[in-house]
């Protein structure tokens, strides 16, 4: 009798990320501690951790998270997070901030079936943004591409950058003593333009790759450069709420380049 053929494992070398949407506003209490749990999970996973803010009000609102709140259709609080906009079967899932680290150490340990690279340059007010997926799994009509400029920090003066603070008075809290409303408070990772269509661009596939090119004008805020805000990429598998589940995400500096294995 004849050996059976051994078993050919292929290894992935593509890397999975995780993106956390988070969702805040300058007058939730909670939202600061929020920010500082991110900020550890972020210290403790390294860029395998991506995220973004969506702020439901005034000049850290960008339009396209009332869009996207708007096709979820839920009853939320603040604050709230998407993580990798996990569908239950009912639709999109928020996430309290208990939940977090375990469903995004989940997340991690899937496999990445879809390399995102990213390739972008900055010149005389325009950015020309160059995006190659390759996909090792599934092709499927209902992929789709988003697409994100973020700026890394925010720091404003008035009401609607101040942020209100549940721990002015606990001793135990990062924000002991900063008072009710945290004048400085540094707002991170902040949409600031929606680069790809409202749902995504659907993605064509031709034998397992597919190939993007964005230009975008830009004109940074005053005293900031390029390095002071970042890209966003990720492929959904459809439109929320119905599905919308985001298969992989990748993260770059403007003006820089990542491959899909870093």
């Amino acid at each position: 009798m004849n050996d059976p053929e051994p078993t050919v494992i292929i290894e992935n070398d593509i890397k999975k990320k995780v993106l956390l949407e988070k969702v805040s506003s300058t007058n939730c209490g909670s939202c600061p501690l929020a920010q500082y749990e991110v900020g550890l999970l972020h210290d403790s996973l390294g860029d395998d951790l991506i995220y973004m803010s969506h702020y439901l009000f005034g000049p850290l609102n960008h339009a396209h998270t009332d869009y996207l709140l708007e096709k979820i259709n839920k009853t939320y609080f603040t604050p709230l997070a998407f993580i990798d906009r996990a569908d239950n079967g009912e639709g999109t899932v928020f996430f309290q901030t208990f939940a977090w680290e375990d469903e995004i150490k989940a997340g991690l340990m899937t496999a990445a079936t879809i390399g995102i690279e990213i390739k972008s340059i900055v010149s005389d007010n325009k950015a020309q943004i160059s995006i190659v997926l390759k996909n090792e799994g599934l092709e499927s009509e209902t992929n789709r591409l988003h697409v994100f400029l973020i700026e890394k920090i925010v720091v404003g003066e008035g009401k609607d950058y101040d942020q209100k603070n549940y721990g002015n008075e606990d001793p135990d809290h990062p924000y002991y003593g900063r008072g009710e409303f945290i004048e400085g408070f540094e707002h991170k990772n902040i949409i600031r333009e929606r680069i790809s269509a409202a749902d995504g661009n659907k993605i064509t596939w031709v034998e397992g790759e597919a190939k993007a090119d964005f230009a975008l004008s830009f004109i940074p805020a005053s005293g900031k450069f390029a390095s002071d805000y970042s890209l966003v990429a990720f492929v959904a598998d459809g439109e929320v709420p119905i599905s919308g589940t985001i298969i992989n995400a990748q993260r770059v500096n403007l003006g820089e380049n990542i491959t899909m294995f870093d």
